[in-house]
């Protein structure tokens, strides 16, 4: 197989199979059965964004469906660059293994609990990850021939008396899909390959925005494209690429599915094409790999439409719905009454006995070490929406 030069080339060495010989697969292979075949992805058929009336259960994702639809995107991206499409999808199938019950609003009441202690998604995902994959040192003093040639491999982390067997490359991809600021091209993940899951994971997340709004009849096309133009009447910056600011933002909200992907990666693709055929691009060092990498970025038309959709009707319009908003809601009071009782009914010694086993042995974090807070919102992370809520109903909290 071809690989573009700044591809993660590793991706074709054989992964060491059990026996201590090498297998059909490759590394990156290997990693994705990993964590496809792990409890944290098969729990993120049951995490939602927000609580959902059951006549309209159907038309709100589940972190799941997300995770199949970045990687989608990603796959197309990393296909006509001609990156390793392998170390791709495994980024993509555990980027998102670490977040909270209601996703990304689950996380903004946990991190306000805490005022800002609770650790992001991401980083519980890479901890995740990297705990699943633990191949540990054989006890009785000899070593296995696989423990001895995974050791050797520079691919994988070492410690005291283990060895990960999730590559660096798909770790560091699965801790940096999302920027820790607005600024998406901060803390760039080490390879190319991460840096495309982290735009795809961006458009994905778009689109399912604009899909939601469009199954409850929020907006259409028509009134986007109106408002557009009444904002460069009102005085928004109007310049010489305003027309295709606009032609981006139909894309961007197009009745049409298959157009509202098209617009949104042909705009990327080609103009990231465009500055890698002319060497425009701008570099920056991988550590990982050892070599310079080039930063792709979203073209300037791209991303200005992408924000004004933003803006403008996922945050003015979308969350201010009231089926949206309510659910939003009352997600974050399951999640806090969930809290009061963990903190408030529970002695010091039925606390540490439930947290232990589901915060330490799942995201490797030494527990004592946490404060009372992070280690209830620690515990409360590791359950699905339907987990928290089965254990509230049994608590006569919710109905």
């Amino acid at each position: 197989m071809e690989f573009n030069e700044y591809a993660c080339k590793r991706g074709e060495d054989p992964y060491i199979e059990h026996w201590g010989g090498a297998g059909w697969r490759t590394i990156y292979q290997h990693d994705i059965g990993e964590i496809t075949y792990s409890n944290s992805f098969r729990a993120l058929a049951y995490k939602r964004h927000i609580v959902v009336d059951e006549d309209k259960v159907d038309y709100f994702r589940t972190k799941m469906l997300h995770t199949l639809e970045v990687a989608g995107i990603a796959d197309e991206i990393a296909k006509f660059f001609q990156f390793n499409r392998d170390l791709v999808k495994a980024i993509v199938f555990g980027h998102d293994i670490g977040h909270p019950p209601y996703g990304a609003i689950g996380e903004e009441v946990l991190r306000k609990i805490t005022k800002n202690k609770f650790p992001r998604h991401s980083e519980l995902s890479y901890r995740l990850a990297k705990r699943n994959s633990i191949f540990l040192r054989p006890s009785g003093g000899k070593l296995s021939e696989k423990y001895k040639i995974l050791r050797e491999k520079a691919c994988y982390y070492r410690g005291k008396n283990y060895v990960c067997t999730i590559t660096k490359e798909t770790l560091d991809g699965i801790k940096k899909h999302c920027p820790p600021g607005d600024n998406p091209y901060e803390d760039l993940p080490q390879t190319a390959e991460g840096q495309i899951v982290r735009m795809a994971d961006n458009i994905a997340y778009i689109i399912q925005e604009v899909e939601d709004a469009k199954a409850i009849d929020i907006f259409i096309e028509k009134e986007v494209g109106d408002d557009f133009d009444s904002k460069l009447r009102r005085g928004f910056p109007r310049d010489t690429l305003s027309h295709t600011v606009r032609g981006n933002i139909q894309g961007v909200v197009s009745n049409n599915i298959s157009e509202r992907i098209n617009t949104i990666i042909e705009r990327i693709v080609l103009y990231n094409g465009f500055l890698l055929d002319n060497e425009k691009c701008s570099l920056y060092k991988s550590k990982l790999l050892d070599k310079k990498l080039p930063i792709l970025k979203y073209d300037p038309r791209l991303k200005a439409a992408i924000e004004f959709v933003w803006k403008k009707f996922i945050e003015e319009k979308l969350w201010e719905a009231p089926e949206v908003k309510k659910g939003r809601e009352e997600a974050g009071t399951n999640i806090t009454k969930f809290y009061d009782y963990l903190m408030k009914r529970l002695s010091d010694g039925e606390r540490d006995k439930l947290y232990r086993e589901a915060i330490e042995q799942k995201v490797m974090v030494d527990i004592d070490k946490c404060s009372a807070d992070v280690k209830a919102c620690l515990y409360i992370a590791s359950l699905t929406n339907r987990g928290l809520e089965h254990r509230l109903r049994d608590l006569g909290l919710l109905k």
